[in-house]
């Protein structure tokens, strides 16, 4: 192998210098620069793309928050809204309770006194049947006649003391 060979040693030794310097001074004037610049515009687009999306996420947190309270607020007017109608209806019903219960006293006054008429038209009737009875009873069973104030008398005290 021609690189083991010690007299040719030297000569290589300087050709290698020389293709290494000769490779650095093209790296550094072509190659180097370019990717230089390749890493400088990935940098710049790194932080660009960075503070963007610290901006749209701050942007998203305020449309969250902004979300947030919209919803806190519809959810208050929604409570109150239901607060107001439940007030309403029970200040209705008490209202419409209230009518019925006056309307359902006027009747059961009514159907009282039209019971008290019945009863006192029955009574009548009842007193008519009860002194012809009594007068026929009292013919029949003594075989002489009770004076009528006398057995009316009789009638309407038995009355007074079942009332």
């Amino acid at each position: 192998m021609p690189q083991m060979v010690i007299p040719d040693y030297a000569p290589q030794v300087v050709w290698l210098v020389i293709t290494f310097v000769a490779l650095y001074f093209a790296m550094a004037k072509f190659a180097l620069p370019k990717i230089a610049h390749v890493l400088e515009e990935r940098r710049k687009r790194i932080d660009a793309n960075l503070e963007r999306a610290g901006a749209l996420k701050a942007e998203a947190e305020a449309a969250g928050r902004a979300y947030e309270e919209t919803l806190a607020k519809a959810r208050d007017a929604a409570h109150e809204a239901l607060r107001q109608a439940t007030q309403e209806l029970s200040q209705e019903a008490t209202k419409r309770t209230a009518a019925f219960d006056q309307s359902l006293g006027e009747r059961t006054k009514a159907a009282e006194t039209r019971i008290q008429e019945a009863r006192e038209k029955a009574y009548g009737e009842i007193r008519e049947i009860a002194i012809e009875v009594a007068e026929a009873a009292t013919a029949k069973l003594i075989g002489g006649t009770v004076p009528k104030e006398r057995i009316v008398q009789a009638i309407d005290s038995t009355r007074e003391k079942k009332t």
